[in-house]
């Protein structure tokens, strides 16, 4: 339990992502879990992602011992690690998060990203479950055109912006490519068939 924020040794913030992830050769699971008002919620998240572990968080004076308590019976029991997905002839793109969390119980898959092509599909989830690969197919179809999910195109901008502001807090503004990108993205109108 922290509040993130690095006060000893390396205080960079890239530089200790970086550091974790070249230290993270036996693919350990880290799981960051923050008490305190103002948390460095970037760093942990991170920290948490590039491991694929999983990152919690609860503000001083509220149900601590419910939420720790809650937080240790997801993470004992993870279900399936190293998922990828896969999503036959379609094209996915920009998909958020970009690596896909390891699944704990009580936990679901949640991915954004944008389509080309259309039809009927079989999406295969990919993972291993006790040291064995498995694999998952669930049958999908990939409209050419739809309104009826409207709100999934303004869901995947958020998690797109999100994910540009975390890059532009992690290494700053170093060229016009990430802010030009993050007001396009803002600013314009999302395609339906997202």
């Amino acid at each position: 339990a922290t509040d993130g924020k690095p006060t000893v040794g390396v205080t960079d913030v890239p530089d200790i992502i970086e550091a974790v992830g070249e230290a993270n050769r036996d693919n350990v699971r880290v799981f960051p879990f923050g008490i305190a008002e103002n948390l460095n919620v970037v760093l942990l998240d991170r920290i948490a992602e590039i491991t694929r572990g999983y990152s919690d968080y609860v503000a001083p004076g509220r149900e601590i011992e419910a939420k720790i308590s809650g937080f240790f019976r997801k993470v004992s029991h993870p279900v399936m690690s190293n998922l990828e997905l896969a999503f036959g002839d379609v094209k996915v793109t920009g998909m958020y998060p970009q690596q896909v969390p390891d699944l704990f119980r009580g936990s679901q898959v949640v991915a954004f990203g944008r389509y080309s092509g259309s039809g009927d599909v079989a999406v295969r989830l990919t993972g291993t479950i006790e040291g064995e690969r498995k694999e998952f197919a669930y049958d999908a179809t990939f409209p050419e055109e739809s309104a009826a999910n409207d709100f999934v195109p303004q869901l995947w901008a958020r998690r797109k912006i999100a994910y540009l502001l975390d890059q532009i807090r992690l290494h700053g503004e170093r060229s016009e490519e990430h802010t030009s990108e993050l007001q396009s993205h803002s600013l314009s109108r999302m395609p339906s068939s997202a």
